[in-house]
């Protein structure tokens, strides 16, 4: 019991984060049971629970996205977007756009996932969303590499690597550097 009765709109983002954070740690039966929670939506104010929706659909699919299946990742990051654009949401909507495209790319789907990329990047630099723009840069990191442009990797890498860093995301700083290091082997000078 969180003591949050009275207060649904806390309780409902208290059991968001709460499975968001057993997502980033694999935990992924104990991240269903705290999304599954969901019927406390019932008790959240019509006028926002388009937005709840929202996280609801962000995190399940990024449960998904690291479970590595990508057929749902993609259903629940469209839904996702859908509440975020119907919300406007605008600055949410180009953050899933970005995350949505990197499953995109991860199926195959490389032309759709270009657009969704420039458009959120556009979108981040507008709002100056330093997260989004990471984001963005790490996923053109990825764009690159399946178009084998190795400049642009290496670019988009070093950007989102820089990114990730200025925002005090470390582990996914590190992983950029784990991707410059892995490419810097893979073709020595």
């Amino acid at each position: 019991q969180l003591g949050l009765q009275d207060k649904p709109d806390i309780k409902f983002i208290a059991l968001t984060y709460i499975a968001a954070i057993y997502i980033k740690q694999s935990q992924f039966k104990k991240a269903t049971l705290w999304l599954q929670k969901k019927e406390e939506l019932n008790e959240v104010p019509k006028s926002t629970k388009e937005q709840y929706q929202c996280l609801y659909y962000y995190y399940t699919a990024e449960m998904y996205l690291a479970k590595q299946d990508y057929e749902s990742a993609e259903k629940s990051y469209r839904q996702a977007l859908e509440l975020a654009e119907i919300t406007q949401w605008k600055k949410s909507a180009a953050y899933i756009k970005a995350w949505l495209a990197t499953v995109l790319l991860k199926k195959g789907n490389i032309d759709e996932a270009e657009a969704l990329l420039h458009f959120s990047l556009s979108q981040a630099k507008k709002h100056k969303d330093k997260r989004s723009i990471a984001k963005c840069s790490h996923s053109l990191a990825l764009l690159s590499e399946c178009r084998g442009k190795a400049d642009d990797f290496y670019h988009w890498t070093t950007v989102a690597k820089s990114e990730f860093e200025k925002l005090g995301m470390t582990g996914a700083a590190c992983k950029m550097k784990q991707w410059l290091e892995d490419k810097k082997s893979d073709n020595p000078a």
